[in-house]
């Protein structure tokens, strides 16, 4: 994984960090379901991809509002990674 790849990582961390619906663990992986565990609802992932979008530049297509886009940190970071961020 390149830098740039960590750094993303870190910043959708931040974004789901911020955005939550319930507080994260402390040992939340990247390939967690953050929707399963109810990190994340409705409400908050349209937070989220306004954070995206304000912090990252990236705009999310609104077909691209799907759970295995963004069921986990992993998954959020292939998205947004296959954008040519």
């Amino acid at each position: 994984m390149t830098a740039l790849d960590e750094k993303l990582l870190r910043e959708i961390r931040a974004i789901v960090t911020d955005c939550a619906s319930a507080t994260p663990p402390d040992d939340l992986g990247d390939d967690d379901d953050i929707i399963e565990l109810g990190i994340v609802d409705s409400l908050s992932l349209m937070e989220m991809v306004a954070a995206v979008n304000a912090r990252l530049g990236i705009w999310v297509d609104d077909s691209e509002l799907v759970a295995r886009n963004f069921g986990s940190i992993r998954s959020i970071h292939a998205l947004l990674a296959g954008k040519g961020r």
